[in-house]
């Protein structure tokens, strides 16, 4: 006779190198969600690494299992799905950076990977008049990283996510003339010049493909 399907879930949560055991008699168990990875252990058996969305199915029934918490500083909180049968999780999961758009209320997803670069390969330079501040690049929620080059030149400008005007000041990231600065980030980007004399700097925005 076969067995009837049936589906259970179960959260748990263990402390730092702590062990929980769950007897439940099933033939899968799915990790619905897990703040890390962690252990497991199969009636008696050995160890294995298990996480979130892992599935382990066996023909026969297993009744118990044991969770490890491997981490030394972190509890564990973990879901954890137990069944009998013919039955699978269809729920869409997904990883990574994802773009999405909402059109007459379904939502596309689609991976993001930062390939295209905005502009050409060689930029046109701004320039910053002496003892004063401009803005290198607008706020652009779609970029990954952007590449800035500063003329070769002894002296130092400042980067800064604000517009802090033409007054000498200590704020933002002093880049000497020559180096090259590349960061993470979507905000605004300005440049602060508080030399007597102009500075150029060639802004590079690497940005996500859609």
């Amino acid at each position: 006779m076969t067995p009837q399907p049936t589906y259970t879930t179960q959260k748990l949560t263990i402390p730092a190198l702590g062990t929980a055991s769950v007897s439940r008699a099933a033939t899968f168990l799915i990790c619905l969600a897990a703040t890390h990875r962690f252990k497991l252990r199969f009636e008696h058996g050995h160890e294995t690494d298990f996480e979130a969305g892992l599935k382990f199915r066996q023909e026969v029934d297993f009744t118990r299992i044991e969770i490890i918490n491997p981490s030394s500083t972190d509890a564990l909180t973990v879901e954890l799905g137990f069944g009998r049968g013919d039955i699978d999780d269809a729920r869409l999961v997904l990883s990574g950076v994802i773009g999405t758009t909402v059109t007459g209320g379904q939502v596309t997803a689609k991976a993001r990977t930062p390939e295209t670069l905005k502009g050409p390969t060689f930029p046109n330079p701004i320039v910053i008049a002496a003892n004063s501040t401009a803005l290198l690049v607008a706020q652009n929620a779609n970029r990954h990283r952007i590449h800035m080059t500063v003329q070769d030149s002894p002296l130092w400008v400042q980067v800064t996510s604000a517009d802090l005007g033409g007054v000498a000041n200590n704020g933002g990231l002093p880049v000497k003339g020559g180096d090259r600065l590349t960061l993470e980030t979507t905000s605004q980007i300005y440049i602060v010049n508080n030399n007597a004399s102009p500075m150029s700097v060639w802004p590079l925005e690497e940005v996500w493909s859609v």
